[in-house]
């Protein structure tokens, strides 16, 4: 595998922050990380097909949000995205 021009220090960057020893380390939590967005992605898919594309029904006790909370919940990802926290 050849690191692209960044890659050496994103790779050191991260080790640091996640406490990783080796690089072998931290692109064995790369996958792992991976390993673990790809099932959520295949669960999410295979739910929307199971409900053909209407919206999945929420647990008992749950009330569905509103437009207003749903944009400020966008808003907060957002800014959390703007300053790094995320």
């Amino acid at each position: 595998m050849r690191l692209q021009p960044g890659d050496e220090e994103t790779l050191q960057r991260v080790a640091a922050v996640l406490g990783l020893e080796t690089t072998a380390d931290v692109l064995r939590e790369g996958l792992r990380r991976l390993a673990v967005e790809a099932d959520e992605i295949q669960a999410a898919e295979s739910i929307r097909a199971y409900y053909r594309g209407r919206p999945a029904p929420l647990p008992e006790g749950v009330e569905e949000l509103t437009p207003e909370e749903l944009a400020e919940a966008d808003a907060e990802i957002e800014r959390g995205i703007a300053e790094g926290r995320w």
